[in-house]
């Protein structure tokens, strides 16, 4: 994996109790962090601002019922449905049934 793209945070780990700091900072922070959600930041930002996981951050909206979508393992959002135009004098619909 590029490193661009590693999950894994730079530096040294960190302790359990440096862990549970941060992430009571974030429930601390509740209001603003779902304010800067609903303003359009993504899970992945906010988590990179207040230094927890985005795993975390997304089951802690879950706990506070503020709904995220779902999303593939890969970071995208699930794929839209394709539909191919009618061929010239033809009924539209998948290669598959024309």
């Amino acid at each position: 994996m590029s490193p661009a793209k590693s999950r894994r945070r730079a530096g040294p780990r960190r302790t359990d109790r440096e862990i549970q700091r941060l992430r009571a900072a974030v429930i601390m922070r509740k209001d603003m962090v779902i304010r800067r959600y609903e303003a359009g930041e993504s899970i992945a930002a906010l988590a990179l601002a207040y230094d927890v996981s985005g795993k975390w951050l997304r089951a802690q909206f879950d706990t506070w019922n503020i709904p995220v979508p779902r999303q593939h393992r890969s970071g995208s959002a699930a794929p839209a449905l394709v539909v191919f135009p009618a061929p010239p004098g033809g009924q539209g619909g998948s290669p598959a049934t024309n």
